[in-house]
């Protein structure tokens, strides 16, 4: 790429491609690990602080519209509206950063950019991913649909349904982008997925985080349950400051929101999380100074890991007991790495154990 070309793409993208500045937070690319929709988010916070984070709480009052591109619509335009009276539009486009190909989205709060070309239509796996997520009041959610799906239908929590039609930026044989935007991620409580009048299935989003994150789709009729809860599975002190780890469960099925710049979601229960294993790391981030953040999951019969370093300590984590499961939450600073843990019950047996990244 030429100093022009990243002097383009940056105009184009504003401040959203300066990582380490206040601004929006983009939501990552989901990442398919056989049965499980693992979502990771680019987060520009430092830490997450130790004390519970504050519930969000939608708006009362607001008023939302979105409209499909119309006639002569520019290239790449996905949908565009108001929150409120205030005028948003999302596009997308193909682009080369440090010569590779991205795909890159701007809305009016800012950019994110995506690694690789635009994904294939295909009618395989879930009806829609939101995969993109730009800004916090109001966000903006970007995302692509299956290709039998004709719309979706976001149902808000003032009673408003948003229409969303696909659109093909990128051409036939790619999928089809959605987009809209809301004063905040609260305020979505369903989405919907239909072929031509037929609803396909539905979804109870992710929206604690400021981001409206689709995790688990549901059949048509079939019950939302269970009830939204939140859990505390590590905190402590790195760097001089606190930082914790939560779990979030709901009709979604589970979300963990790491202290770093990684948070996850599975469709699956907590209990699911180690895959019927005594414990595995699930979750592995980076903070600032180079400091990581790991999360075991772990069986009931865990009691606790012991974690060594690089200069050949060792330190005992307690297993940490949320909803019939344990976590384990450790830091791995970059003067003093670690490099191998073992999970252990409470009698000392050794039940697993394994590396860090």
């Amino acid at each position: 790429m030429s100093i022009d070309d990243e002097q383009d793409v940056r105009a184009w993208l504003g401040t959203a491609l300066d990582d380490f500045a206040p601004g929006p937070v983009p939501l990552g690319v989901i990442v398919r690990k056989g049965k499980t929709a693992v979502i990771r988010r680019r987060l520009t916070v430092a830490y997450q602080l130790s004390l519970p984070p504050p519930a969000p709480v939608a708006p009362v009052h607001y008023r939302v519209t979105v409209n499909p591109p119309g006639p002569g619509a520019a290239r790449g335009l996905i949908a565009s509206g108001r929150v409120n009276g205030r005028r948003w539009q999302v596009s997308g486009q193909r682009q080369r950063l440090s010569g590779q190909p991205s795909i890159c989205f701007q809305a009016p709060s800012g950019g994110t950019c995506n690694a690789g070309g635009p994904p294939r239509a295909s009618r395989a796996g879930v009806p829609a991913y939101l995969t993109n997520g730009i800004g916090l009041r109001p966000v903006v959610s970007i995302g692509t649909v299956r290709d039998d799906v004709t719309y979706l239908q976001v149902t808000l929590s003032n009673g408003q349904r948003l229409t969303l039609h696909p659109v093909a930026i990128f051409g036939p044989g790619y999928a089809r982008y959605v987009a809209f935007a809301v004063p905040a991620s609260t305020t979505v409580t369903q989405i919907s997925a239909y072929a031509g009048h037929a609803e396909l299935a539905y979804t109870v989003p992710f929206t604690a985080r400021g981001q409206v994150e689709t995790v688990s789709w549901l059949r048509p009729g079939a019950p939302a349950g269970p009830r939204p809860a939140r859990y505390l599975v590590g905190s402590g002190n790195a760097d001089g400051q606190r930082w914790s780890e939560y779990a979030y469960t709901g009709p979604w099925g589970v979300c963990l929101v790491g202290a770093g710049s990684a948070s996850m979601c599975s469709p699956t229960g907590i209990g699911q999380l180690t895959s019927g294993q005594a414990a595995r790391l699930i979750m592995e981030s980076s903070g600032p100074g180079g400091t990581n953040f790991a999360l075991v999951a772990a069986s009931a019969v865990v009691s606790h890991l012991v974690v060594s370093r690089a200069d050949g300590s060792t330190a005992r984590v307690p297993a940490v007991p949320v909803d019939g499961a344990r976590f384990a939450a450790f830091t791995s600073p970059p003067g003093n790495k670690v490099t191998h843990w073992v999970a252990y019950s409470a009698a000392g047996r050794r039940l697993a154990s394994g590396g860090v990244p």
